[in-house]
């Protein structure tokens, strides 16, 4: 599988645990047993640059979670037009979740 025919959406969504948790994961396994080892490796690399583009970003989550959850998704799409509405979701329920 070449970088290009990675589910990067899906990545994000199991790695999460979005739709099967009630609180966010960090569940590497679940990658490594949909991608295999070596396509998990690069699942949680882009995923974890994902987490510190948000955390680049200095949102205040406290005191304005929805201005937070806009911009978030807005800069996020925007950097990763690969990503599905559910994994920008995903990536937003983390990042409220992280820091409240």
């Amino acid at each position: 599988m070449q970088n290009n025919e990675i589910d990067y959406s899906r990545g994000v969504l199991l790695y999460r645990g979005y739709n099967i948790s009630s609180f966010p994961t960090w569940n590497y396994a679940a990658l490594v047993e949909e991608f295999g080892a070596d396509i998990a490796e690069c699942l949680l690399g882009y995923i974890e640059n994902i987490s510190h583009e948000v955390d680049s970003l200095k949102l205040d989550w406290v005191k304005s979670p929805t201005a937070a959850a806009v911009i978030t998704c807005r800069e996020i799409s925007a950097r990763h037009p690969e990503l599905s509405e559910e994994a920008l979701r995903a990536i937003v329920w983390n990042s409220s979740y992280s820091n409240r």
